[in-house]
């Protein structure tokens, strides 16, 4: 039997759970069941008594067997002594999940690994019923939570883990997010999240922690140090109100109102991804001119496809840009802009969603495939509400952009070439037609060809749509398929548009979605004609309910100091 100095207490209170949507919470030490290792006399299986920091409640103490006991060994980095476990042993606290928390939960533990399990493999942390902490898959942090209905969802830290290294892990789960920090001072800081599901897993028959062992499974015995365990409810901060963000009518005008209050539309755009760690680059010294102007709404591009990278979610760059831009600027209100374009990964797994060109190019992304359409809304949705849990309250809308450039013409128009060639295209345009026309004798009639039918609807060969039988107008008589096609390409991309801002909406509650569109002087120039581009269908696009704000640059046409710096479509007239 071992005799060792040590102080294990267990301080518990398991808050009622909070139905409010919340990135921030609120701890206290009443909150926190605590295992500090100290310098109390403790030896072998014998029980502590415990220190319950005058709270009034029930202190749970560690139990240790003494046939498998961890080792207290002092020189602890956080003061005292630390757990040591060397992949046989383990200890227990029982009661400590009493009452069962029914969602709100957070684990925070400092450890260090002596050696990693093999791919695939776990190794226990400390393990709860509904949330599990693991080494896993090599030197990574795995966390494990069950919902109320017993569902797994499993998140893993992208942080790697150096053998003989201390770390700490902070988990949250609230509100049905799961939330894993990993790290240390000198090495940093990774977040990652991903859904817990509705609610967690019923605890109450199963209220003790284990720490350093698995109840399920004794292989997924961990060889580590630990200390400075904490379990405890999470108490949710009440809500701040929620920001909102709309176009209204002002004497006539259209004008931004935020919280209720009209705000000028002057806003900041820069680059901010060199923002995070460098308080000093050129995106933080022209944003505090903005904000000594008085001007506190920021936009900037966002990497989105690095977000959904490799079938992995990775949010720690957004994260780290977003908390940089309200750390420069407390009161900023953000309109962060992304790209909707799929990874490189995802292109290369599904060439059935590219877009064809006359020259046979198939490397950009066709509007009309489903596929792609339904991939994307979902991932606008995981963006969107990801940045509306942690940063809603900072962020008045989300700007949406692809294509050329993200101004929503097709790619390549500038140049001698034509897009829309592929299947998806061909099988959009037939879905289109069918809708105009309804039945094939009103088809036949229009397009002057008895022979053609909804099932063999065709897009127009590259000849037909290079030219036109009066100059620079086709006749409605002879070359009303082209015209057709044409008007079905301009109307895809508001159509797209629309899908994605709805998407933006059903997340938010109605926030501002901002899109580029009506470039019809800007366009009027490429090589192949305006109505290539997709430009022309703006009245579609004012038509909708989900888009708030159109938006162009100055052209690119006389910019230099004295220029005229025009605008890109008729401003007025829309």
């Amino acid at each position: 039997m071992k005799n060792l100095l040590v102080k294990l207490s267990l301080i518990t209170v398991i808050a009622a759970a909070c139905n409010t949507v919340s990135a921030a919470f609120s701890d206290s030490t009443n909150t926190f069941a605590l295992w500090h290792c100290n310098t109390t006399n403790w030896a072998g299986n014998e029980e502590t008594t415990p220190d319950d920091n005058l709270s009034g409640r029930l202190a749970k103490n560690l139990q240790i067997n003494a046939a498998n006991e961890a080792t207290l060994v002092p020189g602890s980095p956080y003061g005292g002594s630390y757990l040591n476990f060397d992949g046989t042993d383990r200890a227990t606290a029982f009661g400590v999940l009493d009452p069962a928390p029914t969602d709100h939960l957070k684990i925070d533990i400092s450890f260090r690994a002596h050696s990693f399990p093999a791919a695939g493999l776990y190794k226990s942390l400390v393990w709860t019923y509904p949330v599990k902490v693991y080494l896993y898959n090599g030197a990574h942090v795995l966390i494990l939570t069950y919902d109320a209905a017993g569902n797994p969802h499993f998140l893993s830290s992208t942080k790697t883990i150096n053998a003989d290294t201390w770390y700490s892990v902070n988990v949250v789960v609230s509100n049905g997010i799961v939330e894993v920090i990993v790290g240390n001072d000198d090495e940093g800081y990774q977040t990652n999240s991903g859904s817990a599901g509705a609610g967690l897993l019923d605890a109450s028959s199963a209220s003790q922690v284990t720490v350093g062992w698995d109840y399920f499974d004794v292989s997924r015995d961990v060889d580590a140090d630990l200390d400075e365990i904490r379990i405890s409810s999470v108490i949710a901060a009440p809500p701040p109100e929620k920001l909102t963000a709309c176009i209204k009518n002002d004497n006539g005008s259209p004008t931004l109102f935020i919280n209720d209050k009209p705000v000028p539309p002057m806003m900041f755009f820069g680059y901010a991804d060199k923002l995070p760690g460098n308080p000093n680059c050129e995106f933080a010294q022209q944003a505090k001119l903005a904000k000594n102007a008085g001007i506190h709404l920021y936009t900037f591009p966002i990497n989105f496809q690095g977000i959904f990278g490799d079938g992995i979610t990775y949010w720690n760059t957004l994260d780290s840009i977003l908390s940089a831009v309200t750390n420069l600027d407390n009161k900023a209100m953000m309109i962060p802009r992304f790209y909707l374009y799929p990874s490189s990964w995802y292109m290369s797994a599904n060439p059935d969603i590219h877009m064809e060109f006359s020259d046979g190019i198939t490397n950009r992304i066709c509007l009309a495939s489903e596929k792609w359409r339904n991939y994307m809304k979902a991932r606008v949705k995981d963006f969107v509400a990801h940045c509306e849990n942690k940063f809603g309250n900072n962020i008045i809308g989300y700007h949406l952009t692809l294509m050329e450039t993200g101004e929503w013409f097709y790619e390549r128009s500038w140049e001698n070439v034509f897009s829309g060639y592929s299947e998806n295209m061909r099988l959009g345009f037939a879905n289109w037609i069918t809708n105009k026309y309804h039945s094939e004798t009103a088809l036949k009639t229009a397009w002057n060809d008895s022979s053609v039918t909804f099932a063999t609807i065709s897009l127009p060969t590259t000849p037909e749509r290079s030219t036109a039988s009066s100059a620079f107008f086709r006749n409605p008589a002879t070359e009303m398929k082209t015209i057709d096609f044409y008007q079905y390409k301009n109307e895809l991309v508001p159509e797209t548009i629309d899908i994605m801002a709805k998407a933006v909406k059903d997340v938010t509650s109605n926030k501002l979605v901002v899109t580029f569109y009506g470039y019809t002087f800007e366009l009027s120039a490429v090589p192949k004609g305006p109505q290539i581009t997709g430009h022309l269908a703006l009245e579609k696009l004012l038509k909708s309910p989900y888009i708030d704000i159109v938006a162009s640059p100055i052209s690119y046409a006389d910019r230099r100091p004295g220029g005229m710096s025009a605008f890109m479509s008729a401003a007025d007239s829309v």
